[in-house]
């Protein structure tokens, strides 16, 4: 393993494009994916008003019913085209952003190549994400291959580039876990760990929250790697809204809670629409802690595209911040989400006591599949 990262990337920002200052970021969303594969999920449906649709090219008329059933296309599970997606990405730099972090980590189409020409093309900052999705999604050989063999890869993805590119990525994540957690997972939970102790990249949590895993999940971050609380984000909390209890539990361990589908709704006790995420920004601000709040969209299937009807990447910039705005959430709050949150958490940052721990013995560790206790 590296010993570290280089010296000159301490408090940077690695983006596909280079490591750049955290104050270059601005306005930041924090869980989106440009290009994406999801073709492993897909499930076309049989009911006679779809299934004609799940054939074809993703136009206005299908993209309705494929924002519901996003995998019923095999044209819906693929966003290949980064021309097209740097299109849709002019909204979101028109509409004042500057940075966004892809979470498309290895399993469902990471494409760091893709990545750095939109940012080349469109003129923002792109974040790359390393590790491994859910066990559904991991690479032929992931659940054979050692803690520290997938610990080396996501470092070096971090450190050196993926694969032969030279394109870096900037954070760990987002790292899958199902509802239960499958043991594979919890092994790639342990790589990632012992990878941001290697490089101080922040870590990203990919939770569903139906079994409220997240104190587990962070009880293995914290309790047994040392990774600082404030390095790491639990993302889909609002998929959590009706559990006030459950947001508490996580925002009292110190990380940082992300707030990612905004834009987006389906049935209430699944996805809440954003009027009712816009209230819980209200409560988690009001509750003192704003500091440890991000928001994003989480959008990354052509039905999501602006240009299909879809919210598009500038639906939080230019519908959920007025609305935050109006129901009296202050604008230096706004700010404090959107641009210093990212800024704190994205450069890299080691903020642990590198001696205190040595991964090496616990390397073979198992943790039980579905053990929320």
């Amino acid at each position: 393993m590296n010993d570290a990262h280089p010296a000159t990337d301490a408090g940077k920002v690695i983006t596909v494009g280079g490591p750049i200052d955290a104050s270059d970021l601005g306005v930041a969303l924090m869980h989106e994916h440009l290009l994406k594969t999801i073709t492993t999920w897909l499930v076309p449906p049989t009911t006679p008003d779809t299934d004609l649709g799940a054939h074809k090219p993703v136009s206005y008329a299908e993209a309705r019913w494929l924002r519901q059933i996003p995998y019923g296309s095999r044209e819906n599970a693929l966003q290949a085209d980064w021309r097209y997606v740097a299109n849709e990405l002019r909204r979101f730099k028109l509409a004042g952003g500057r940075t966004l972090v892809d979470l498309t980590s290895l399993g469902f189409g990471r494409d760091v190549v893709g990545l750095k020409a939109i940012s080349e093309e469109v003129g923002l900052h792109v974040v790359a994400g390393a590790g491994y999705y859910v066990g559904q999604a991991h690479p032929w050989g992931t659940a054979k291959a050692s803690i520290e063999s997938l610990c080396t890869e996501i470092i070096r993805d971090i450190i050196e580039g993926v694969e032969s590119s030279g394109v870096r990525c900037g954070v760990i994540g987002e790292v899958g876990l199902s509802d239960p957690v499958e043991a594979t997972e919890w092994r790639v939970l342990e790589a990632a760990a012992l990878a941001h102790r290697e490089t101080g990249a922040a870590i990203f949590i990919h939770s569903l929250h139906e079994l409220r895993l997240a104190p587990r999940i962070l009880d293995v971050l914290i309790g047994r790697y040392g990774v600082d609380a404030s390095r790491i984000v639990m993302c889909h909390m609002d998929l959590a809204l009706s559990d006030w209890g459950y947001t508490e539990a996580v925002l009292e361990t110190g990380v940082f809670v992300l707030y990612d589908h905004f834009g987006r709704s389906g049935a209430p006790e699944q996805i809440p629409n954003d009027n009712r995420r816009v209230d819980a920004v209200k409560r988690i601000v009001e509750a003192g802690c704003a500091s440890q709040l991000l928001l994003s969209q989480d959008l990354g299937i052509p039905a999501h595209m602006a240009a299909v009807g879809g919210a598009g990447y500038n639906h939080l910039l230019s519908v959920v911040v007025p609305l935050l705005r109006a129901n009296g959430v202050p604008r230096q709050t706004v700010v404090e989400i959107l641009v210093t949150n990212p800024g704190r958490l994205l450069p890299l940052s080691l903020k642990i006591d590198r001696n205190s721990f040595d991964p090496r013995p616990h390397l073979d560790i198992r943790l039980p599949s579905g053990d929320a206790s």
